[in-house]
């Protein structure tokens, strides 16, 4: 709390507490945490009741459109965007888990952070980086893992209605940044094609590109209701920046 100094009879802010105060907030904001899902607590027990083996199969595969190189690397390609930047997701590992309450309300609370990312603080704001679940919900669940293609399948999965979930998949780029340097100068000249000539000119800027790492962490999570012997076929899944 800033304290304050009595002036003329009136209480001021001591400006330097309230630098302070404004950097350590600057700090909190900086250094993103994981905060545990709490409650509803695990029911291991309901868990392990929902989770029954039987005749249905999911399968499916992951991608993402996460820009490798270039002004725009570590970002997401436009939504309507196609083929260029999509990329399989292979060897990762995908879970299917009872949807318990516990599981649910992690979802839920994994999607808010996802659209609100700058607005979703702790007490003390501290910006959430994941809500993290009780470990024990993927002993409780089906699991396999993505070949080269990105590509899974799970099978032996009984009715009922389940959470479809990946790991966290980090990818690193790196962000071209382009400077100007010096002094911008005009340049004129001709260009022949055949024997037409065309004047040509324009303006030619000095610039430095720099390289910055960046860390891009996607996701993918999917709530699915599932029949005694059906076959899901989810086909090509999108994963999205967590």
């Amino acid at each position: 709390m800033a304290s304050v100094m009595l002036l003329g009879g009136c209480l001021t802010l001591d400006p330097y507490q309230v630098a302070r105060e404004q950097k350590q907030k600057e700090k909190w904001l900086g250094t993103p945490v994981d905060v545990p899902v709490q409650a509803p607590a695990f029911d291991e027990k309901q868990a392990r009741k929902r989770l029954v083996a039987g005749n249905a199969r999911i399968q499916g595969g992951l991608y993402h459109r996460i820009v490798r190189h270039g002004r725009d690397a570590g970002v997401e390609d436009g939504l309507l965007g196609v083929g260029s930047n999509e990329q399989s997701a292979a060897n990762i590992r995908v879970w299917l888990m009872p949807l318990t309450d516990h599981v649910q309300q992690w979802l839920q609370l994994d999607e808010k952070n996802r659209q609100d990312r700058n607005g979703f603080f702790t007490n003390n704001n501290t910006r959430i980086e994941n809500h993290i679940p009780h470990p024990k919900v993927f002993r409780q669940a089906w699991m396999a893992r993505t070949d080269a293609s990105g590509n899974f399948v799970i099978s032996g999965v009984g009715p009922g209605r389940y959470a479809l979930v990946s790991d966290d998949v980090a990818i690193y780029t790196m962000r071209r940044k382009d400077h100007h340097v010096g002094t911008d100068y005009q340049a004129s000249g001709y260009m022949q094609n055949g024997h037409t000539v065309t004047p040509v000119g324009g303006t030619v800027a000095h610039v430095e590109s720099t390289y910055q790492r960046m860390r891009t962490v996607v996701r993918f999570r999917k709530v699915l209701e599932v029949a005694d012997r059906q076959v899901i076929d989810l086909g090509r899944e999108r994963m999205w920046v967590r």
